[in-house]
């Protein structure tokens, strides 16, 4: 997002500002929102209007099949908040693998896993379920279209009214 490119390999990620021309390694060793077995990014997004923030998926400790964390940052990688879905939404959410930011509005973000769709209004603090379908698999890509009607995408399905219904 806004020249930033990211890498993300086991327990290191690394930041580009110049399309890849040099690279700076994130700080996360150190911090202990993540020392504890963090292990490997499995989406990692800039906010397209403040580059400075990210949010990631990861697998943190154990925990490869159920994701009760997330993780964010407000200042390009120093620093990492823990965001625990779990306590949000009064259960784990399952392979919680992709993000998406809202391109018009960046401090709505939406998050999927097998079963759940997720939506933050404020830039990924706070979550809610806005669908959840045990019987089938959710966790798809996701997009957002940057133009009226702002259609979110989250792989075969779709909402024309930022998450309250889809199809």
């Amino acid at each position: 997002a806004h020249g930033n490119n990211v890498l993300g390999y086991g327990p290191q990620l690394y930041i580009s500002e110049n399309q890849g021309g040099s690279w700076t390694r994130l700080n996360i060793d150190p911090t202990p929102a993540l020392a504890d077995y963090f292990h490997m990014p499995w989406s990692l997004k800039a906010d397209p209007q403040r580059p400075n923030n990210l949010l990631m998926t990861a697998i943190i400790g154990s925990r490869a099949i159920t994701t009760d964390e997330y993780v964010r940052s407000t200042d390009n990688g120093d620093t990492w908040q823990r965001v625990n879905l779990a306590d949000q939404i009064g259960r784990p959410v399952f392979n919680l693998g992709q993000l998406g930011f809202d391109p018009h509005n960046s401090d709505v973000v939406y998050a999927a896993g097998n079963n759940d769709i997720l939506k933050s209004t404020d830039n990924g603090l706070t979550w809610s379920v806005v669908l959840s379908d045990t019987s089938a698999w959710l966790g798809g890509p996701i997009a957002v279209e940057p133009v009226p009607p702002y259609r979110v995408y989250v792989g075969r399905l779709v909402s024309s009214d930022e998450g309250q219904s889809w199809d």
